[in-house]
């Protein structure tokens, strides 16, 4: 009996244990599913590869699937536009497409289909969708509805395909005012919002969980890097070298003021992120290359990126001679070309030069040089040509020169200062004038020559004066000292 009744209490705890259990992985699975989802929100873009470029228009389809014989009183959907996490653009417009708020750059919202929603009247239901902060699954019910424009879904199906509301909404992003440099974060992205209004004060933003990206480049190429080289002697090449952000097409000009837009002429390789061009040039000349850019999405720049370049066919081997050949090492490194207009119109020239620079200058309309042959911390040996002519200069030193054969002077040179830690000398070159004055030595007829005998008897009266005034001075002292009586 007693048997009995232990074997009884041990089969309810059994029981109790297994319900409880089963109750609590019921409950669990319920959890776990969550309430039956009564709407989907949903925004797509046009472009399968999401991917628009500058001046496309893009096309959203904004779509709410509403879950069969469920009530949801959507009143209107607003499609926001995000970039690097920005809001850029937004439209709010209602079930029958009409534009709610200005809706700029938003030209057209076409209806597609508006099928099942139908008026209610005492009807209710929950909606679960996603909130539109942070896209959190949340809940919410309506109740004792009045009035009319409540959704019934009653389409066959699931998705975007076969929902209740569907619209196609077109956006110009190319007249936003967007920010042109690659943003830091993601690209862009749409998100679109349902507003649910039982018209008692019971509302609901319903909005797509996962939010729609795409990419819309209208970020400007960039040029990372431009720089020339030179090779050969006689014949200067110059090749101009250019990196750019991204794949592009890159033009060139040497005038000043041309961007893409109106070069005429594209570098002979291009259309990758690395582009060249070269150039040939027999004779000595100074040139500044312009280079703009338009990548592939048709993003052009509106700006041009320069360097400018010296070449210096002709060097000799030795300073302020002319010609040289093939196969001569050249004395000068680098010519700075000053001759655009003769000195005396161009007033001065200040550069600074390192030891082996010279500049190029004109002198009634003849070619000549300044430059520097050697330089230390506190001198520099400077060379005139054509027919060379050097000196050593101190700081602060100004000499002048003449190069004309003219005998009057043409040009002065000032040492302003030297900058030993970029080892080059500070130099001001202006025009001059005046006649080079020469010093006359003295000649034979400013000598004068005199007498021998003269000078002999001269010098006996300075002898005779001499001897007289010491033997007065002798008989006065002997006076002085004669003993007295």
């Amino acid at each position: 009996m007693i048997k009995s009744i232990f074997s009884d209490k041990k089969k309810k705890t059994r029981n109790k244990l297994i319900s409880v259990f089963l109750t609590v992985f019921v409950v669990g699975l319920l959890v776990l599913s969550g309430p039956a989802r009564a709407i989907n929100v949903s925004v797509a873009v046009d472009d399968s590869d999401a991917k628009y470029s500058a001046n496309q228009l893009i096309t959203f389809t904004a779509s709410v699937d509403i879950e069969s014989n469920e009530i949801i009183p959507v009143q209107n959907l607003t499609l926001k536009v995000y970039n690097d996490s920005s809001q850029v653009a937004s439209c709010t417009f209602d079930l029958a497409g009409n534009k709610l708020t200005a809706c700029t750059n938003f030209p057209n919202i076409t209806k597609i289909n508006a099928k099942g929603y139908v008026n209610a009247t005492g009807q209710f239901g929950y909606g679960y969708g996603y909130n539109s902060g942070n896209w959190n699954v949340s809940n919410q019910s309506f109740f004792n509805f009045t009035g009319y424009g409540y959704g019934y879904g009653y389409t066959s199906g699931y998705g975007s395909n076969n929902a209740e509301l569907k619209y196609n909404v077109t956006w110009n992003a190319s007249a936003e005012n967007l920010s042109t440099s690659a943003p830091t974060g993601d690209d862009y992205y749409a998100n679109l919002e349902a507003y649910a209004d039982d018209s008692s004060g019971s509302y609901r933003i319903y909005s797509n969980k996962t939010r729609t990206s795409f990419i819309y480049d209208n970020y400007l190429p960039n040029i990372t890097a431009i720089n020339t080289s030179q090779t050969g002697t006689t014949t200067k090449i110059v090749s101009l070298s250019v990196t750019t952000s991204e794949n592009a097409t890159c033009g060139y000009s040497t005038s000043a003021g041309y961007v893409y837009s109106n070069m005429t002429t594209n570098m002979s390789t291009t259309g990758t992120t690395s582009h060249s061009q070269s150039f040939s040039y027999t004779s000595d000349t100074t040139k500044t290359y312009y280079v703009s850019c338009q990548d592939t999405a048709g993003n052009a720049m509106t700006t041009s990126n320069s360097t400018p370049a010296t070449i210096d066919v002709t060097e000799s081997s030795s300073p302020g001679s002319s010609g040289g050949g093939s196969g001569i090492i050249p004395f000068w490194i680098m010519t700075y070309v000053d001759d655009d207009k003769n000195l005396d119109e161009k007033g001065l020239i200040n550069r600074e030069l390192k030891a082996k620079e010279r500049i190029k200058l004109e002198i009634n309309n003849e070619t000549h040089y300044v430059g520097i042959i050697e330089l230390t911390n506190t001198t520099a040996t400077i060379n005139v040509s054509s027919e060379p002519q050097q000196a050593i200069f101190s700081i602060g030193d100004t000499k002048k020169f003449e190069v004309t054969g003219d005998d009057y002077y043409d040009l002065s040179v000032t040492l302003n200062s030297i900058n030993t830690t970029s080892n080059k000398a500070d130099i001001t070159i202006k025009p001059v004038s005046g006649e080079i004055v020469i010093p006359e030595e003295a000649g034979e007829e400013d000598i004068v020559e005199g007498d021998g005998e003269e000078g002999d008897k001269s010098n006996w009266w300075w002898i005779t004066l001499i001897i007289i005034l010491a033997l007065v001075a002798i008989y006065f002292i002997a006076i002085k000292l004669k003993p007295k009586k």
